[in-house]
């Protein structure tokens, strides 16, 4: 019995994560682009996440084929900069930070928060 060419092919290590959240990203921007890959330690860092870096972070693997093209990839992507703006202003930090550092940090923080969800909201609907 033979096997097919992708049952022997060895896998290379691509990348390491700390974050399983960034490995996940990762490993599904690879697969959509057409590439197998697997992530290791992806079930035992969601069932016990204080052993992640126990474990030695999440490893991405790609088959021999692959891996150069995984690699450079993964490296464009931490390369480029997010264009994310953070929302809100510096002060406002300060001062999230200032209230969270009080005796009544807790209350302080939801008060916060409540106070500035109901100062903005989301722009009228156009169809009205």
């Amino acid at each position: 019995m033979s096997a097919g060419p992708s049952s022997t092919m060895a896998l290379r290590e691509v990348a390491r994560f700390l974050d399983m959240s960034e490995a996940q990203t990762a490993a599904a921007a690879l697969r959509a682009s057409g590439m197998d890959v697997f992530l290791q330690n992806e079930n035992w860092g969601q069932a016990a996440p204080y052993m992640q870096l126990a474990m030695g972070g999440f490893r991405l693997w790609a088959p021999e084929d692959d891996a150069e093209a995984a690699r450079v990839f993964i490296r464009t992507c931490r390369a480029t900069p997010s264009e994310i703006a953070p929302i809100g202003s510096p002060a406002r930090a300060v001062v999230a930070l200032a209230l969270s550092l009080s005796p009544l940090g807790l209350i302080n923080g939801w008060m916060a928060a409540l106070f500035h969800r109901r100062g903005s909201r989301l722009p009228d609907d156009p169809a009205d």
